[in-house]
C-alpha cells in the first residue's frame, strides 16, 4: 500500500458521492506536439461538481510501520500555497490522510478540510513540527495531556471503511456541498 492507492480509494469515494474526479497526469501534449507539465503543487485530485461546488483534494499518507507523527513538511511549500489559494477564493479544499503499514491491514482515513488543517498546524507548531497518530509516551505532556493528536481531533472528518470502500459520515461536510441527498451511488 503506497501514496498511490490511497489516492486511488479517495477518488473511488469521490465518484460514489456523485463528484466527477479528476486527478492531474504528469504529462500532456499541446495540440503543437510539445510536452506540457502540470504546474508544481497541483492538487492530486479535482471534485467536480455538476450541482454545486467542485473541491481539491490532497492525498498524504502516514506511514504507521515507521512514523508516530506526520511531518508538515510532507506538505510542500508549493502545495499548500495551491490549498490556500484555493480557499481563500472561496473555494473548498481537503487534505485527505490515509494511514499505512499497520498491523492486520487495519487502517484509516480522514479528510480533513484545508482551513481546519491549517489551524491544527498553528497548534501543534508551538509544540513541534509534526502532529502525532497518538499523542502518548516520547510526546510532550501537554500534547498527551489535551489529547493534540491525528486520533482526537479528526473524528468529524474521519472516513469508515465497510463493503471494501471508504465511507464518510453522515455529519462530513462533504455532504452538504454535493447538495445530493441521495447517499453514496453505486459504480
Amino acid at each position: 500500500m503506497n501514496e498511490k492507492a490511497v489516492r486511488g480509494e479517495v477518488f473511488r469515494l469521490m465518484r460514489r458521492m456523485w463528484f466527477w474526479p479528476i486527478t492531474q497526469t504528469d504529462v500532456t501534449r499541446c495540440p503543437h506536439g510539445h510536452l506540457a507539465y502540470p504546474k508544481k503543487g497541483r492538487p492530486d485530485i479535482f471534485g467536480l461538481n455538476p450541482t454545486g461546488r467542485t473541491i481539491i483534494v490532497e492525498v498524504k499518507i502516514l506511514n504507521l510501520s515507521k512514523d508516530k507523527s506526520f511531518a508538515f513538511s510532507n506538505i510542500e511549500d508549493e502545495q499548500r500555497k495551491w490549498l490556500s489559494r484555493w480557499t481563500e477564493d472561496g473555494g473548498w479544499a481537503y487534505l485527505a490522510l490515509g494511514t499505512i503499514g499497520t498491523k492486520r491491514g487495519q487502517r484509516q482515513l480522514w479528510l480533513v478540510p484545508w482551513v481546519v488543517w491549517q489551524l491544527t498546524e498553528k497548534i501543534v507548531r508551538k509544540h513541534q513540527d509534526s502532529i502525532p497518530y497518538i499523542a502518548g509516551k516520547g510526546f510532550k505532556k501537554e500534547m498527551q495531556d489535551d489529547k493534540i493528536d491525528i486520533l482526537h481531533l479528526f473524528p468529524l472528518f474521519e472516513a469508515e471503511w465497510k463493503d471494501s470502500s471508504w465511507s464518510l459520515l453522515d455529519q462530513h461536510e462533504l455532504w452538504y456541498i454535493t447538495g445530493i441527498d441521495r447517499g453514496e451511488r453505486q459504480i
